[in-house]
């Protein structure tokens, strides 16, 4: 998943915080697998996934495992997005470049409670963990994912004048 994002000169952190917020609760992917956007912070994010049909592992009654994936991913990826925006390091973007999930148990309860944290942000790549809860608080999945962050190029790295 690649996400830039302009960052306007004096934009305060409340307002780059909104910014990532409007963008992750537009995102038709979130929308198409119901993912709810319960909490952020630099750093860190919190989502909701119900168990629906449409997230479901053909007729088992169990959620996907490609569903939880792009959870955990998204999840980890709106928590980087939220360091990146209050960093004021101007316009910056990210993409996953790795993701490894573990599945510990099926996931029959619901909804699914997704937690990310960003646990190092480098100048070029950043790591984050995510664990998938059910409605009992077991953990039935845990993550990490790489992601590279890219600094939009200036005219001259650009090959400009």
């Amino acid at each position: 998943m690649t996400v830039m994002a302009e960052r306007p000169a004096t934009e305060t952190q409340a307002e780059a915080l909104e910014r990532v917020r409007r963008r992750w609760e537009s995102d038709p992917y979130l929308r198409l697998l119901g993912l709810e956007l319960v909490d952020f912070a630099p750093g860190r994010a919190t989502l909701r996934l119900p168990l629906t049909e449409k997230v479901l592992n053909g007729g088992q009654g169990v959620a996907h495992g490609g569903s939880l994936c792009s959870a955990m991913d998204i999840a980890i990826g709106i928590a980087l997005n939220a360091a990146n925006a209050t960093a004021g390091e101007g316009p910056i973007g990210q993409t996953t470049t790795d993701l490894h999930v573990n599945f510990l148990a099926g996931a029959r309860e619901g909804p699914l409670t997704i937690e990310a944290e960003v646990i190092r942000r480098g100048g070029t790549l950043a790591v984050g963990d995510s664990r998938v809860l059910d409605a009992k608080g077991k953990v039935v999945a845990v993550g990490r994912a790489t992601f590279m962050i890219i600094r939009r190029r200036g005219p001259a790295a650009a090959g400009g004048d």
